[in-house]
Formats: structure tokens, C-alpha cells, sequence
């Protein structure tokens, strides 16, 4: 082997590395697995779903909280 050279890839997680001599290697290196790649099924639908119903209960619980606070102060 006479040299490695490597190199990031747009993915965060992953760079490419080139081991070359009598023969050439070349591999995707992934050192803390591929965390930042979506498989092809996934559903974004429900990612949107989940979303707005977090936005839509944290909306909730804003004015529960306010309307608790209120009727603390009056007792």
C-alpha cells in the first residue's frame, strides 16, 4: 500500500477513503453509522402529522397553563 486518501462527502456523517498501492480500495466510511440518510419508504406525511399535532398541543397547554395561573390568582 502506498498512500490513503480521504474525503468528506456531503453527508455529515460520512466520507470516502481511497487506499491505493498494487491495488486500488475505495470505500464510504461511516463512523457513526449513516444517522443523517432517510430510507427510500420514509413517510413524511407522518412527520408533518406529528408536527402539527405537537404544535397544535403545545398551543393547548399554553392556554390551559394561562387559564390555571388566571383562576390561581383569583382564589
Amino acid at each position: 500500500m502506498r498512500g490513503i486518501v480521504t474525503n468528506p462527502t456531503l453527508l455529515e456523517s460520512t466520507s470516502v477513503m481511497l487506499a491505493y498501492g498494487t491495488d486500488l480500495f475505495f470505500v464510504p466510511v461511516a463512523p457513526s453509522r449513516t444517522y443523517d440518510r432517510l430510507s427510500p419508504d420514509f413517510s413524511y406525511g407522518v412527520l408533518i402529522g406529528v408536527m402539527a399535532i405537537i404544535v397544535v398541543l403545545t398551543v393547548f397547554v399554553k392556554q390551559v397553563s394561562k387559564k390555571r395561573e388566571l383562576n390561581k390568582k383569583w382564589q
